[in-house]
């Protein structure tokens, strides 16, 4: 598996946008009712950079009495 790689400014600005992109995704499309985003992982194949897979993992936190 290859590290995505954030050495230089631009590298670290582009992975900012990426970040920012699924966290849309995640909250407006995947996130449940009275759930909260745990992990994410996203799984990209070919030269066109497709994502492939998206495996998101969800926490409902306790009610607070």
């Amino acid at each position: 598996m290859a590290e995505f790689k954030n050495t230089t400014a631009l590298q670290k600005y582009q992975l900012q946008i990426l970040t920012e992109a699924v966290r849309t995704y995640v909250k407006l499309i995947e996130l449940p009712n009275g759930c909260r985003h745990r992990k994410c992982v996203l799984t990209f194949t070919g030269d066109r950079f497709k994502a492939a897979d998206i495996k998101i993992n969800f926490v409902k936190p306790k009610a607070h009495e």
